[in-house]
């Protein structure tokens, strides 16, 4: 009997590590986003595939392989990201010029892939963006 009461510890323990080890979900409008690279959290901040989220929001996207760095434009605003630098560079129709702002997490290269954090790039595009940590879902409305 002591045996089975230690393995069920032991098993939910096991699976309840696993469950917080899941990759976050995203929603875009109430629908899943599936990326190629499992979004994962760094630094407290889920990052993403850039492309794919990018695109998700409706802009269109540029790697500039020399400096590492990616530009995605939608309408009159654009979004400067640099791999390993925790600076981007948003320009929109409300600002008279770039804006410098600070990351929590700097963009990252996982499995041939930039990793953004999520959050600046929705609303550095004007969409709104909740965590549910229960659920382990990002929610973007645009």
């Amino acid at each position: 009997m002591f045996i089975i009461i230690i393995t069920a510890f032991i098993i939910s323990g096991c699976s309840s590590s696993m469950a917080e080890a899941a990759a976050p979900r995203v929603m875009l409008n109430n629908r899943p986003i599936n990326f190629e690279v499992d979004p994962f959290i760094m630094e407290d901040r889920v990052m993403v595939p850039m492309r794919a989220i990018f695109e998700a929001l409706g802009a269109e996207v540029e790697w500039d392989p020399q400096i590492s760095s990616v530009t995605a434009r939608s309408g009159s605003d654009m979004v400067v990201l640099t791999i390993g630098s925790r600076t981007a560079f948003v320009f929109n129709s409300q600002s008279s010029g770039a804006e410098a702002v600070d990351l929590d997490a700097p963009p990252v290269i996982v499995q041939d892939r930039t990793m953004v954090p999520l959050r600046f790039v929705g609303e550095s595009l004007n969409a709104d963006v909740s965590w549910d940590g229960n659920q382990r879902i990002v929610y973007i409305t645009k």
